[in-house]
């Protein structure tokens, strides 16, 4: 089944992103160091690539099972080839758009002397914006080309698919037959049961997808250069930003849990590795 290959390739990603978050607050618990720094800096990168992969990969399934519900008497259930193909497709997308990153940012000497950083637990080595790179044509033209690409509209078509999902999963369930009077409605009740249990599972992960996300993408729609009506260097915004970013990041440590529950193949597979 190609949903089962969107969700190898999504949970492959979630758990690399994870790990890369993790990379990215490890100096706050072990302490500052130039080789941490220079991981963080090219972490950074692979954070925002494994982000956008994972954003992408769920959006593909849903559509895709979308498009299936949608023709539930014809045969037009995606291969695993082409649901590799596609995943492939945006892990390349998606690290050719997070390359730029590396660009933006720079690994600067702090005016801290050695005495100094040994004191406070501070590094003589940052990661740094350049402030004109902040209010380069280039910067804004990126901001809003990741914003319109990995946030807005993956949102609005998460939306979209979770209602269109809803709607064929109720067309389906009509169509069950109650009493099994020949092997072929046998079947085809056990297909549409398959399909409905598909579609209730990324009915589940979109929505959960949705409510964690919620909040960051508002922040982010008033962060917009264009708007302007938030201050991302304000310290109130900073603290209410690092509450949403927990509350978003939770949905990577549910997710594997929302698949045990409404998954089988995925349940009695991971059953069979770990027993």
């Amino acid at each position: 089944m190609s949903l089962d290959t969107f969700l190898l390739g999504y949970t492959f990603s979630s758990l690399s992103y994870i790990l890369a978050v993790i990379v990215l607050v490890l100096p706050h618990y072990i302490g500052p160091s130039l080789i941490l720094t220079r991981i963080r800096f090219y972490n950074m990168m692979f954070t925002q690539w494994t982000s956008f992969t994972c954003v992408w990969i769920l959006i593909s399934a849903g559509i895709e099972r979308a498009l299936t519900s949608a023709m539930p008497h014809k045969d037009h259930s995606g291969t695993s080839r082409q649901a590799w193909i596609i995943v492939s497709i945006v892990t390349f997308i998606s690290l050719i758009s997070a390359l730029p990153v590396l660009w933006e940012y720079r690994v600067v000497t702090s005016d801290l002397s050695p005495y100094q950083s040994a004191q406070t637990n501070a590094s003589n080595y940052l990661i740094k914006r350049p402030s004109t790179a902040e209010k380069s044509e280039f910067h804004v033209v990126y901001f809003c080309y990741i914003s319109s690409l990995f946030v807005y509209l993956p949102y609005f078509l998460a939306i979209v698919t979770c209602i269109s999902l809803g709607t064929n999963s109720r067309r389906l369930r009509l169509n069950l037959r109650p009493i099994y009077r020949t092997t072929r409605g046998v079947i085809l009740n056990r297909k549409i049961s398959e399909e409905i249990a598909a579609s209730k599972l990324l009915i589940i992960v979109l929505i959960a997808y949705v409510i964690s996300s919620a909040p960051l993408t508002v922040v982010n729609f008033l962060a917009n250069p264009i708007i302007g009506k938030v201050d991302l260097n304000d310290d109130v915004i900073i603290l209410v930003c690092n509450v949403l970013a927990v509350w978003y990041h939770i949905y990577y440590v549910i997710q594997q849990q929302l698949y045990f529950c409404y998954n089988k193949q995925y349940r009695l597979t991971m059953l069979t590795w770990c027993c």
